[in-house]
């Protein structure tokens, strides 16, 4: 398994100086499911990708499951996000 996004989520929060449970607890996340997305076993969600931050190299060197992310993508995230959470939300009669 190509594991190239797990790879730069580790070094990302190995840069930070974070534990695997501080980084999660950054971005909402528990540390083992930051565990497995750096193993490989589970990849972010749309979700997870829309709280990152645009600080420093932090958007500009992870990478999506559609490619790579590059500046000015965190905005078009978080669009993304809200129109999928507006379709969601149940349409009153």
């Amino acid at each position: 398994m190509n594991n190239a996004l797990g790879a730069r989520i580790h070094a990302y929060r190995q840069s930070l100086n974070l534990t695997q449970q501080k980084f999660g607890r950054k971005y909402g996340r528990s540390g083992p499911a930051i565990f497995k997305f750096e193993k490989g076993y589970m990849k972010p969600s749309l979700e997870l990708w829309a709280l990152f931050r645009p600080t420093g190299k932090e958007l500009n060197t992870l990478r999506d499951t559609f490619g790579v992310i590059g500046e000015g993508s965190a905005e078009s995230y978080r669009e993304a996000l809200r129109l999928i959470r507006a379709f969601r939300r149940p349409r009153r009669a």
